[in-house]
């Protein structure tokens, strides 16, 4: 009997040293990731990268300008923050919900974005987009390197409306836009996305 007892004391007492120690190297492993700091990515809570979730093609025609030339890895930064806010954008319009929108949209491009969710969610629409291709040219690059013009032109997009769940609409599309981004701690954001003209063919 005192033997039975002392083997149950002994596993009691194993079981708690286990469970501290599980506790303990959780513990030490959230303070190593908040330590290191959550990639935007990972703030947005998207299980895959950008790269595999979103990759359109981005072609640039043209990136000289009369003002200062661009740089290799600058032209590449902006092509991947663009990328990263038409991602986003995407995803707000298909949600209906403006979560992550503020790491790529300066405050008044929010604010444009915000007004034409909160109208699609009053109406119950939704608007499932993506794109395709996008064909920058480079309009402007200032003397700072802190802000650049550019269009992006006839974007190829593939566009699914939805009222209250039910599919009414879809299209392709070939916009061009007029995009203004500005460098914002260290992160390209869109000051103006403005489309320019609008080309779409149903899909049947």
């Amino acid at each position: 009997m005192k033997i039975n007892k002392i083997i149950y004391r002994a596993l009691l007492l194993l079981s708690f040293v286990a469970l501290n120690g599980l506790v303990l190297i959780g513990i030490s492993a959230m303070l190593s990731y908040l330590n290191t700091g959550a990639e935007r990515t990972s703030i947005l809570h998207i299980e895959q990268n950008f790269e595999e979730t979103y990759s359109p093609k981005i072609v640039w025609h043209n990136t000289t300008n009369e003002g200062r030339e661009i740089e290799d890895q600058t032209l590449q930064s902006i092509e991947e923050d663009y990328k990263n806010a038409w991602n986003v954008r995407n995803i707000a319009l298909a949600s209906n919900n403006m979560y992550g929108v503020d790491d790529f949209f300066t405050t008044s491009a929010r604010a444009k974005l915000d007004s034409i969710i909160k109208l699609n969610a009053k109406n119950g629409i939704t608007l499932v987009t993506t794109s395709i291709q996008h064909n920058p040219t480079v309009d402007f690059y200032s003397a700072d390197g802190k802000l650049v013009v550019f269009t992006d032109n006839n974007a190829e997009q593939y566009n699914e409306v939805y009222s209250n769940n039910t599919l009414v609409s879809n299209f392709y599309s070939t916009p061009s836009y007029k995009v203004m981004m500005l460098l914002e701690d260290g992160f390209w954001r869109i000051r103006h996305l403005v489309e320019i003209n609008k080309k779409t063919l149903p899909i049947h």
